[in-house]
């Protein structure tokens, strides 16, 4: 198949935009990076499957802050959908991160 039907079909893996998906683990896209190189690809040059997720913040855990910026930078330039729930740890890097593109904000559900 060529790379851009495969990347549609990939978009109707997720829910209907703008519902979240989590940002790891069953039914984010992320899933669909492990199946092969060339699925990798595909996702990673997908930008509409990276425009939305759902996360808690995890104090201490710089490799979630990571998650999170990849996942910024790999929605390009689409608005985004996030849901986000803050602990009550003080600075949140996470928050932070996603601050930065609130001008592509179309929805954003926080929970404090």
């Amino acid at each position: 198949l060529p790379n851009e039907i495969t990347s549609e079909i990939f978009l109707h893996f997720l829910p209907p935009y703008p519902a979240c998906p989590p940002l790891t683990g069953l039914g984010s896209p992320t899933s669909l990076t492990h199946i092969c190189r060339k699925w990798r690809e595909i996702s990673w040059a997908t930008p509409k499957l990276w425009r939305a997720f759902s996360t808690a913040y995890k104090a201490n855990q710089p490799e979630h802050i990571q998650a999170v910026q990849n996942w910024l930078e790999r929605s390009g330039s689409c608005p985004l959908s996030i849901e986000l729930v803050l602990g009550d740890e003080g600075h949140n890097d996470a928050f932070a991160a996603i601050l930065l593109h609130r001008e592509r904000w179309q929805h954003m559900d926080l929970e404090l």
